[in-house]
């Protein structure tokens, strides 16, 4: 599963990665912790690439889309849909 929060890059007063945790968080418990959750949140031209598993999460370093890390943010969005496939497969077909 993966879950996204998208917020401008100037004048906001939300926390997008506080809002991101919480649906990841809630995400894995109606799930019952079968698996990774995974999340990315945007604020304006800044990406970061999160995963949540058993109550304990990871935040990637930023990836600016207006730089040469467009490429890498393209690469982890395309791991990230082979590895939701995988667990949907595994879901599916358990044997």
């Amino acid at each position: 599963m993966l879950l996204h929060e998208y917020k401008k890059e100037k004048g906001t007063d939300n926390d997008p990665l506080g809002q991101l945790i919480i649906a990841m968080i809630t995400a894995q418990e109606i799930n019952q912790n079968q698996f990774p959750i995974y999340g990315a949140y945007v604020m304006g031209r800044n990406w970061f690439f999160l995963t949540v598993k058993d109550r304990k999460y990871c935040i990637s370093d930023e990836y600016v889309a207006t730089r040469e890390d467009i490429f890498d943010i393209f690469k982890i969005l395309k791991k990230l849909k082979n590895i939701i496939m995988k667990h949907f497969l595994e879901a599916k077909n358990p044997n």
